[in-house]
């Protein structure tokens, strides 16, 4: 399935959304496997805010704002990744533990999940991305002032 999905995407390799989509994928698929793993529970904030990075990018996805999905998208896959491992090095610092070392307590509640501002989120994200181009020396202002052209009409 992977080989045909990366198949496509160097046939279209300069198609945004194909790009996109491939992310969305990748990052659906980490969030998957962090769940399978147990990470929703051994590091809630990390794979809470990787579901909750997916779902933006599913949503800027469905507004053709690829590049924008693109970026959450990848950063929902690095923090489901983070959650399985988070999630590893619980179980092992906590396999070493005795059951008389343990409180009789009851553990506590996951913590809520964090309420993220998509906007300034979206715009931070944006902002490195012009950092960067500046850094490579790319004239991000005139990318900026350049006007879009005026579709074709086709008779």
């Amino acid at each position: 399935m992977r080989a045909v999905l990366l198949a496509m995407i160097a046939a279209l390799a300069g198609c945004t959304a194909t790009v996109s989509t491939y992310q969305l994928v990748s990052a659906d698929d980490a969030v998957k496997r962090a769940a399978a793993a147990g990470a929703e529970q051994a590091a809630p904030y990390e794979f809470t805010m990787a579901a909750l990075y997916l779902e933006k990018a599913r949503e800027e996805a469905g507004y053709s704002d690829y590049r924008t999905a693109r970026e959450l998208a990848s950063r929902a896959a690095d923090l489901a990744d983070q959650a399985v491992m988070k999630m590893q090095t619980t179980a092992e610092r906590t396999s070493f533990d005795t059951l008389e070392d343990r409180p009789a307590d009851a553990p506590a509640p996951a913590p809520a999940a964090p309420q993220l501002d998509w906007d300034k989120v979206v715009q931070q994200t944006l902002e490195e991305e012009e950092r960067k181009k500046r850094e490579e020396g790319v004239n991000v202002d005139e990318l900026l002032d350049e006007e879009e052209p005026e579709p074709v009409e086709t008779p």
